[in-house]
């Protein structure tokens, strides 16, 4: 028995040395990766602007997930249409919830929108600034309000898809957090198609804030398009519903705590 429970110890101390060292080089990919590319964007901006920053992030995201033995499975891409303004919204649970809707949206011309604070770090939000992804000021309602606004206005003469996580952060626990209204707004005054996604596996990758970095599969799901058409401003409150529901009933079942009667809405 003592021997057996020597054993298992080992095992488990050369796991977590294990566990360790794939964690490190994963984390060493992705930032020796922005140290690389983001000054190649940047440099290429000028000729290539609207492609080359998504082409170049396609690259950090598939060798930062390639490093972590990360595999990303991608369903039902084909309600993405490349010649339509779409706003596509999903659940946010981890850090790699963005490497994975990257891979998945690499064939499109596509931004994130951002906070705010991103553009201060050093190369990577320069290169983000530079590159035209939304960056909103989440602390200061009246500057957010007119850098959707901007964004509008953006759409209103390019085709792109925007993808904004409507919680507004990485949600520690399971299910969702209430949606914020932004990208509701956005799509109804555009008059355009909201594109929910559903991401899982990404929270068993690396749950927020820790080091840890495990391998394994992360889905990410596109459901079918809910249009805004005849939608208004006041109408808001029926699509952030519509699509919190869209999003919810998609999720696992270890996902889905007791659904609250009334809506989500924040």
């Amino acid at each position: 028995m003592k021997r057996e429970a020597e054993k298992i110890s080992l095992f488990k101390l050369i796991y977590f040395l294990f566990r360790i060292v794939r964690s490190l080089l994963t984390h060493l990919t992705l930032y020796i990766l922005l140290l690389i590319i983001g000054p190649v964007v940047i440099i290429f901006l000028f000729g290539f602007r609207k492609k080359f920053p998504t082409r170049a992030a396609f690259i950090w995201s598939l060798f930062t997930c390639a490093v972590g033995g990360i595999e990303i499975d991608i369903e039902d891409r084909h309600y993405l249409n490349k010649e339509e303004t779409q706003v596509i919204i999903a659940n946010h649970q981890s850090s790699f919830d963005i490497h994975a809707l990257i891979i998945a949206l690499n064939p499109f011309y596509y931004r994130f929108v951002a906070k705010k604070e991103l553009s201060f770090l050093p190369i990577f939000g320069w290169a983000l600034w530079l590159s035209g992804f939304p960056l909103v000021d989440r602390k200061n309602n009246e500057k957010a309000v007119r850098s959707m606004k901007e964004l509008e206005a953006r759409l209103r003469i390019k085709n792109m898809k925007v993808v904004i996580f409507p919680e507004g952060t990485r949600n520690r626990e399971p299910g969702l957090l209430p949606f914020k209204k932004g990208a509701f707004i956005l799509a109804s005054n555009l008059q355009c198609e909201i594109v929910p996604a559903v991401l899982k596996g990404t929270r068993a990758v690396q749950k927020k804030h820790s080091f840890f970095i495990n391998p394994g599969k992360i889905t990410v799901k596109f459901l079918q398009p809910i249009s805004t058409k005849g939608f208004s401003y006041e109408d808001r409150e029926k699509l952030i519903e519509k699509a919190y529901n869209a999003i919810y009933d998609s999720l696992p079942e270890d996902e889905k705590p007791p659904l609250k009667s009334e809506p989500a809405l924040e």
